[in-house]
């Protein structure tokens, strides 16, 4: 699905749209992220298609750039794009009557009366997917990326939206035949080192708990050598507490293996194959297939699987 898009324009037109759109950094040279997700992806889009260098809080334009010989995947740019477009207001998903929801302010509806009217929907729904609002800069990369045609969206674009995900549509994926055959396949075709670090970490031993005790201590040792007897520290941590904190971080190392080796459309990915990818954390549809996966084949998993 790498090369799911036959347009030789579309890594220009994603690289205009990236470079235009994110945060220029303080200094003026390049971008910066300020380690907001869709910032992040957004750098890291620029340097996968050869138009920057990643930094530390960002990414700088190359002097020459110059387009890779092999382009990163065509879908995480899609959902990279999608991201920063949507972290921009410059794209809005809207309910099936073209509206939005309204906001909340703890347990009240806010409703705001007056102001100005809401932009008409400019993108129909189709293809399984909701309506939306979009600026005409972002329906343009869209539409060369293959996603938006016609004032709809196109098929090719549902499997990239499964990966967004936008709370407006209400998108069930669970239990769609697809995903239940990619998860049959994930299940069946997993590589042998991925899947001896879920045998892994699926299981917290005592040894493990009693390390990270240890480490917290050690931890609240260095700091009152730093800072002095009186200051002020957490409390050391009980094996309960090590327990769950090793729960919720393992949960997070699997998550990775899935935003980087895993892709609904092409299954697990070589290492080659990852090295061309994106890191596209917060992918919603790689985490219901990491807890899919886990119930499956670690039903007695001791991490959280949520």
């Amino acid at each position: 699905m790498s090369s799911d898009n036959t347009n030789p324009e579309w890594p220009e037109a994603a690289c205009k749209y990236l470079s235009n759109d994110l945060p220029l950094a303080h200094n003026g040279e390049g971008w910066e992220h300020s380690f907001s997700s869709a910032f992040q992806m957004g750098c890291e889009a620029l340097a996968k298609l050869g138009y920057a260098r990643e930094t530390e809080r960002g990414a700088v334009p190359l002097d020459a750039p110059k387009r890779p010989a092999v382009l990163p995947r065509w879908d995480d740019i899609c959902v990279a794009v999608l991201y920063l477009a949507s972290q921009q207001n410059e794209l809005s998903y809207r309910l099936h009557d073209g509206s939005l929801p309204p906001p909340k302010k703890g347990q009240f509806v806010v409703t705001r009366i007056g102001g100005p009217s809401l932009p008409n929907v400019n993108i129909n729904s189709s293809n399984g997917l909701g309506c939306a609002h979009a600026y005409e800069k972002v329906r343009k990369v869209l539409g060369v990326l293959g996603l938006f045609e016609t004032n709809t969206w196109t098929k090719r674009a549902e499997l990239i939206f499964w990966r967004v995900q936008p709370k407006t549509w209400n998108m069930t994926i669970s239990t769609d035949p697809r995903f239940v055959d990619a998860l049959v396949e994930a299940c069946e075709t997993m590589p042998a080192d991925i899947g001896d670090e879920l045998s892994r970490l699926t299981v917290i031993t005592d040894e493990d708990v009693d390390a990270s005790v240890a480490q917290s201590e050690a931890s609240n040792k260095e700091m009152r050598a730093r800072y002095g007897p009186k200051a002020k520290l957490g409390e050391p941590w009980t094996k309960e507490r090590a327990r769950r904190g090793l729960a919720f971080s393992r949960s997070n190392s699997i998550d990775w293996f899935f935003f980087r080796r895993w892709r609904i459309s092409d299954g697990w990915l070589t290492s080659e194959q990852a090295a061309n990818a994106l890191g596209i954390f917060h992918d919603p549809l790689a985490m219901q297939m990491r807890r899919s996966v886990i119930r499956k084949l670690y039903p007695n998993a001791q991490i959280r699987n949520e």
